[in-house]
């Protein structure tokens, strides 16, 4: 099992969408979160516009462990 501690979660950066399903929020919610500076994000200039990145050790750590148990499920092959 993935320990939180094994992880870099510094330099792990999630799109808004990844976000939101980690929450069981809109895209929406996430963005408003943004605007209030609750969570450490950076902006990445994209085709068309621009896109919100979050860094993970800057969710609640309930989150993070939930996206790391997620990750690594997928990464494990059956």
């Amino acid at each position: 099992m993935a320990n939180i501690n094994n992880i870099n979660t510094e330099n792990t950066w999630l799109d808004v969408e990844t976000v939101a399903k980690l929450k069981n929020i809109s895209k929406r919610g996430v963005r408003l979160a943004l605007n209030q500076d609750r969570y450490e994000y950076k902006v990445e200039k994209v085709k068309g516009g621009k896109t919100y990145k979050v860094k993970l050790s800057s969710l609640e750590e309930e989150y993070q462990i939930k996206y790391i148990k997620e990750y690594y499920s997928n990464l494990i092959i059956h």
